[in-house]
């Protein structure tokens, strides 16, 4: 059965000419900003007749939160403008990509540290890159490890490359969280006059490059340290359900309901050795995973007679691409540092689907009985046909001398 609301919410006209906002309550029910007209997701507004004028926007609310807008009016609705429908946060979207590890580092003899591990995608947002690893062919100190990539998320912080200015001291990178690249590791050995490592620290937003690692230092056993990894990549932002119902429904601009594109992801950033002396390597920091593209909402309409040769979008937004990883660095026979791992791809969001419904009205069959009009049908009443009482519902005519059924 059809249902085109109360039209409690009275008339609401939002045109370049004129704007006229019904029963609605400005900064509860709507807000403008030039000539864009905001409502509520989540909300169902009632109208007698709801006109949207040509080069006009109604979008939704960037505070709101529901899934679904609806307008339904129990007169007409006139969408000559452009409907976009999207949420400002990531609710639905495709997998994000994951954070490639940080560049692992070997100084021979069996002195090499591993690069920070990889950050997982969670609800669309790509993973941080690990942090890079540091590595000095002398027997102490201790070799230090890239710190790990943060699982996706909205809020991301990068985790501290150190900075090492001890003789004979190492330290390992912390570690990011949400979509946070790791910090580098930084290492220095003994006899190595005025020498410092500073490790780069991961990326602390979306879609950002980790630091490169930067040493001096004198003579002797050398330095080093590893690159930051890149920030993951920010998910696509959702779209909205559109459902619109109206006695009479003239759609001549545009709805659109189609997610947001996911983020890339950030590139690690890259070790550092020293050009000459010892024997040293240091791990560039791994890329941030991509971000999920933003699922897309539906488009539903409701009418009894229609108009206007609009257009529908309602597109799976694209998936972000993983950053790369930062460049290793090395000094000595036999010494390797790694070049971070890349970061993965994210996943499209999904498409919706539009559908609609056109109501059928009978008009009813009235008879003359005693002098007074009375519908056919109604309150059991029934008229003689072919010699027979019938009903409404089961009404026939002769036509060319044969019974055609009017309805039943």
């Amino acid at each position: 059965m059809a249902d085109f609301g109360t039209g409690s919410d009275g008339a609401v006209t939002f045109t370049a000419a004129t704007k006229s906002y019904g029963n609605l309550t400005n900064g509860v029910d709507y807000t403008v900003s030039g000539s864009t007209l905001y409502f509520n997701a989540g909300q169902t507004y009632n109208f007698t007749t709801f006109n949207l004028g040509s080069g006009m926007i109604l979008s939704t609310q960037t505070s709101s939160s529901g899934s679904t807008l609806t307008i339904k009016c129990t007169v007409s609705a006139t969408i000559s403008g452009t409907v976009t429908c999207k949420l400002n946060t990531s609710a639905g979207a495709g997998a994000g990509g994951s954070g490639g590890a940080g560049g692992a580092a070997d100084a021979t003899g069996g002195r090499s540290g591993s690069g920070g591990s990889s950050g997982a995608q969670s609800s669309g947002y790509g993973g941080g890159g690990g942090g890079g690893a540091a590595a000095i062919s002398d027997p102490t100190p201790a070799i230090p490890t890239g710190g790990a990539g943060g699982t996706g998320g909205a809020s991301p912080s990068g985790g501290n490359g150190p900075n090492v200015v001890t003789e004979n001291s190492s330290q390992s990178g912390a570690a990011g969280a949400q979509s946070g690249g790791g910090g580098g590791a930084a290492i220095v050995g003994f006899y190595t006059s005025a020498a410092t490592a500073d490790a780069g620290d991961g990326a602390g937003s979306h879609a950002g490059t980790g630091g490169n690692g930067a040493v001096s230092y004198g003579s002797d056993y050398a330095p080093a340290a590893g690159g930051g990894g890149g920030g993951g990549g920010s998910a696509g932002i959702t779209g909205v359900n559109f459902t619109l119902k109206a006695y009479s429904l003239t759609v001549s601009g545009s709805i659109n309901t189609s997610g947001g594109s996911g983020g890339n992801g950030g590139n690690g950033g890259a070790g550092d050795t020293p050009s000459s002396g010892g024997t040293t390597a240091a791990g560039g920091g791994g890329g941030g995973g991509g971000g999920g593209g933003g699922n897309a909402g539906d488009i539903y309409m409701e009418y009894v007679s229609t108009g206007g040769t609009g257009s529908k979008s309602m597109n799976g937004g694209s998936a972000g691409s993983g950053g790369s990883g930062g460049q290793g660095d090395a000094q000595g026979s036999g010494a390797v540092g790694s070049t971070g791992s890349n970061g993965s791809n994210g996943t499209s969001g999904s498409s919706g689907s539009f559908s609609s419904l056109v109501i059928v009205v009978n008009l009813p069959i009235y008879v003359n009985v005693g002098g007074t009009w009375k519908q056919a049908g109604a309150n059991g009443l029934k008229i003689m046909v072919g010699g027979s009482w019938r009903t409404a519902s089961s009404l026939k005519i002769m036509v060319g001398g044969s019974w055609q059924t009017v309805f039943s």
